[in-house]
């Protein structure tokens, strides 16, 4: 399934969303159908220039979102936290190679004058909540003084950008919190209201840790190959990737694909490989209850001495104590 959104179109997401599943809207909300899936999208507007769509669904196969670009909505500024799914490729780089199907919480940011496309894989739980605010009530929630460069392209510029942030537990719990407010109802626009400039605060606190705060000419055709690049590397935790290897499928030049990369994602693509691979080793450890063993070669360490120092770089405790804080007991190591 494929659904567009023109941001001139004259409709909302919402509405837009709702026509294209066939569904009408009730008291701000609409239900997905049961031939493309099941739960619902809601709306909120709790300001005038203030909009949110929550979704709580899954869709029968997969759903290929792609907005497109309006100069005229130019000072929209648009935040989507996805909860549940990892947006996928537009189109692999070769036919025998399937869209990623992974489950890694980011929220990006984008201005509403460059397209880009999402793949929501089909079966899939989708949690996400969307975030679009006029350009200059975000600027009213930062102090006189927003001197930074990346800053002020968002708050003043008009050239396109679209940044992601890998998605923080803070991140994930404030979001979480939106699907079930337990407010009155008196009180539910002033919620949404304070929870939405909260994620905002979150996000620009990650993205100002930045080290490279540059912002590069963007396009469309930009975005899709630096997603294209992304899911290639994390559609296997276990193979570190080539750079020379990206390159060449993404038929760009090194340099040029290590700039791209670092500029949207904010980190080296070895290290944004890293830090995921770390975050599935603690799931496999924490959640799932594998061994360190089997953890360590399922992510391609030959050397689990070195996996385990790794892994408590990046959670600051070794991986069997990891685990027993998270209340489970690692298999025992075959």
């Amino acid at each position: 399934m494929v659904f567009e959104f023109d941001a001139a179109g004259g409709q909302s997401l919402l509405e837009a969303f709702a026509s294209f599943a066939g569904s009408e809207i009730r008291n701000g909300a609409f239900e997905i159908p049961e031939k493309l899936g099941s739960g619902y999208v809601r709306g909120v507007k709790p300001g005038s220039s203030l909009k949110l769509m929550l979704q709580c669904c899954r869709f029968n196969t997969d759903l290929l979102f792609r907005r497109v670009a309006a100069k005229d909505a130019r000072h929209n500024v648009t935040f989507t936290f996805q909860m549940g799914t990892l947006p996928g490729l537009v189109k692999p780089f070769r036919q025998d190679m399937p869209a990623a199907r992974g489950r890694i919480p980011a929220v990006k940011i984008t201005s509403a004058n460059i397209d880009y496309e999402i793949l929501i894989p089909g079966n899939t739980d989708v949690f996400a909540v969307i975030i679009v605010i006029h350009q200059s009530d975000l600027v009213e929630l930062f102090n006189s003084g927003a001197e930074h460069s990346l800053l002020q392209d968002i708050l003043a510029k008009e050239k396109p950008y679209l940044f992601e942030e890998l998605l923080s537990p803070k991140m994930q719990q404030v979001a979480a919190q939106m699907f079930d407010p337990g407010v009155p109802e008196e009180l539910s626009a002033f919620f949404y209201r304070v929870k939405a400039q909260e994620l905002i605060c979150l996000f620009f606190a990650a993205l100002l840790e930045r080290r490279d705060l540059r912002n590069h000419p963007l396009n469309a055709s930009d975005v899709v190959m630096a997603y294209q690049v992304r899911d290639h590397v994390i559609a296997d935790l276990g193979a570190v990737p080539s750079l020379p290897a990206l390159a060449g499928l993404a038929n760009m030049s090194e340099s040029k694909l290590k700039r791209l990369f670092r500029q949207i994602f904010g980190d080296s693509i070895y290290n944004y490989y890293q830090a995921l691979r770390m975050r599935e080793a603690a799931n496999l450890i924490g959640r799932q209850g594998l061994s360190v063993a089997e953890t360590g070669y399922r992510l391609g360490f030959t050397n689990l001495s070195h996996f385990a120092r790794l892994f408590e770089r990046y959670h600051g405790l070794k991986p069997k104590k990891y685990a027993m804080q998270k209340g489970e007991t690692p298999s025992p190591a075959k």
